[in-house]
């Protein structure tokens, strides 16, 4: 097999893999998958379908291929997005546009430990919270992660504490 018939392989597995992750990951959080597509908003932006996400913002240049939702949970819902912008682009379009929705930047900075990209965290009103990964692709671009939840939002594992001799 040549080297230009084993990357359109390699883009295959990967996109299956991450589907897989995808599908555990909604399956965790209660979630289905949904149909998933674009559409003009209001704005005259593109907008994701699923009622549940419209006040979370598409990054930029960015095309939406997995999704998933809880039936009849507004907030519990799961996007991925692929970008053609770079990822201190898509961090800086989310700081300026999650605040201007009503989202409260959180401390991320727990989950951003050891994470190869950038974390974001927000809160709203009643308990709602919002967590967005973005992380550089082989490819080009970046991948985009957006969950939204109501409830607690999660913390960092603790470390067990070192039990002291007796």
């Amino acid at each position: 097999m040549s080297e230009a018939q084993r990357e359109p392989v390699a883009g295959r597995v990967a996109l299956i893999v991450v589907v897989a992750a995808l599908t555990l990951i909604a399956g965790h959080f209660g979630l289905r998958l949904a149909a998933v597509g674009l559409a003009p908003g209001p704005s005259g932006k593109s907008e994701t379908r699923l009622p549940a996400a419209r006040d979370i913002p598409v990054p930029p240049r960015s095309e939406l291929y997995a999704a998933a939702d809880a039936a009849g949970d507004p907030n519990r819902v799961l996007l991925r997005y692929v970008s053609q912008a770079g990822v201190d682009e898509i961090a800086d379009y989310y700081r300026r546009e999650m605040p201007a929705r009503g989202w409260a930047p959180r401390n991320a900075d727990a989950a951003q430990k050891g994470y190869p990209g950038v974390v974001l965290s927000y809160s709203a009103l009643a308990g709602t919270w919002c967590m967005i990964t973005i992380s550089k692709m082989a490819e080009g671009g970046a991948g985009v992660t957006v969950l939204k939840m109501r409830g607690v939002a999660p913390r960092a594992p603790e470390r067990p504490r070192k039990e002291e001799p007796t």
